[in-house]
């Protein structure tokens, strides 16, 4: 970056932490994953939230993207800590998103099927689950073929 370019409106460990309190906090993540919501007033309201700590010049398309940038550092950080090998770091965040998003279906799903061949057969510790296991296979093969169209 040249000398006399100067990245505006970083943020500070202080209020990324700020941010992170108030998304672990008020449930942000889950309002987020709400259809019905508008997901702007909730960035508005991180922001007021913000102002209300203290924290005046954040915005709530920064804490759009601060948030974005949070989470895309949390899955590499996960991808990288189920490979082996020398240099397995934790991002900065690690702990207090992994409280946010850890227990999500996108970065801890609740089954994982290899393979979708019509022979496959999920294994599940219930019992009863075999219908549960055809319905989620029929659900997920569905799903499959309307995204590749």
């Amino acid at each position: 970056m040249p000398p006399n370019c100067k990245r505006e409106n970083a943020w500070s460990e202080k209020e990324s932490s700020c941010l992170l309190e108030l998304w672990d906090e008020e449930n942000i993540e889950e309002q987020l994953e709400d259809p019905a919501r508008q997901n702007q007033s909730i960035y508005k309201k991180l922001s007021s939230q913000m102002k209300k700590r203290g924290f005046f010049d954040k915005n709530d398309e920064q804490c759009k993207v601060r948030m974005r940038t949070l989470k895309r550092s949390y899955r590499l950080c996960k991808t990288r800590l189920n490979t082996s090998g020398k240099n397995r770091q934790l991002c900065k965040y690690y702990h207090q998103l992994n409280e946010i998003l850890g227990s999500r279906p996108a970065t801890s799903p609740v089954k994982v099927i290899e393979s979708m061949t019509s022979k496959k057969r999920v294994e599940s510790d219930d019992a009863n689950s075999d219908d549960s296991d055809k319905k989620l296979i029929v659900t997920v093969m569905k799903l499959k073929m309307s995204t590749s169209r």
